[in-house]
């Protein structure tokens, strides 16, 4: 199996629950157009779904270590993408409450 595609596995494993019972609503995708492949999350709720790119690597926005001489590791570049929307859009939801 691809190794995104393992990723992306993993990253929906960690959000539905070993059961799939938690966030089934919401679903991170793989998708490859060409020789571009991307990461994105689906978030889908009863009147609208929104899905947000969250990596590709035409424009891998991951850090890169020198001394290594590879990428920070692509799943949890992604968990903390996911964690940064996240707290976004608790703030946005505060501002927009005012």
């Amino acid at each position: 199996m691809n190794k995104i595609k393992e990723i992306v596995d993993n990253l929906n494993t960690r959000l539905w629950g070993m059961n799939g019972d938690e966030n089934t609503n919401h679903v991170f995708i793989y998708r490859k157009a060409g020789y571009i492949e991307d990461i994105s999350l689906s978030l889908n709720f009863d009147n609208y779904s929104v899905t947000i790119n969250l990596w590709n690597d035409e424009n891998d926005d991951r850090l890169f270590n020198e001394k290594t001489n590879e990428y920070e590791d692509l799943e949890e570049f992604i968990v903390k993408k996911y964690k940064s929307i996240t707290k976004e859009m608790k703030k946005l939801n505060k501002d927009l409450k005012k």
